[in-house]
């Protein structure tokens, strides 16, 4: 397997993910980039401000503002201000978006049957354990990347 074979195989994995996010979430009536806010802070409870979803999820900061106002409106979340810097805003799901993260966990959950079928305990723990070791290489390489420090 090439690396070209590696990147395409993500691919399809994500537009997997987002095609079946799409189908999910269509009797909530959440655009895509709404449900991968929610997926985003139901995945990543420590990370709840608009500038850490644009940062990792790589959503424009306007189309990331025009969802969560809606999904402000439709009271799937709700908007408070941090104490210490009036211009930062945390972002909380509430109790009606439960249902919404059960249709995640499940996706998560699909998604995961169909990438380890025909694996074995000790063949998924592996991989998991060199999936990390290659992020951690991933995330150190881009870093230095980023900060010019990479050769």
């Amino acid at each position: 397997m090439t690396i070209t074979d590696q990147l395409n195989s993500m691919r399809m994995m994500i537009m997997y993910y987002e095609e079946r996010g799409k189908k999910l979430s269509a009797p909530y009536n959440l655009t895509t980039t709404e449900f991968h806010i929610i997926s985003f802070l139901t995945n990543n409870p420590t990370m709840d401000t608009a500038k850490d979803i644009e940062e990792l999820k790589r959503i424009p900061k306007a189309t990331i503002s025009i969802a969560i106002d809606s999904l402000i409106t439709k009271k799937l979340i709700t908007k408070k201000e941090d104490k210490d810097d009036r211009r930062r805003y945390h972002l909380a799901l509430t109790t009606k978006a439960k249902d919404i993260q059960q249709v995640i966990y499940d996706l998560q959950k699909e998604l995961m049957d169909i990438i380890f079928k025909d694996f074995n305990q000790e063949e998924v723990n592996a991989y998991w354990a060199f999936a990390a070791r290659i992020m951690n290489n991933i995330e150190t390489s881009f870093k230095e990347l980023q900060d010019g420090t990479k050769k």
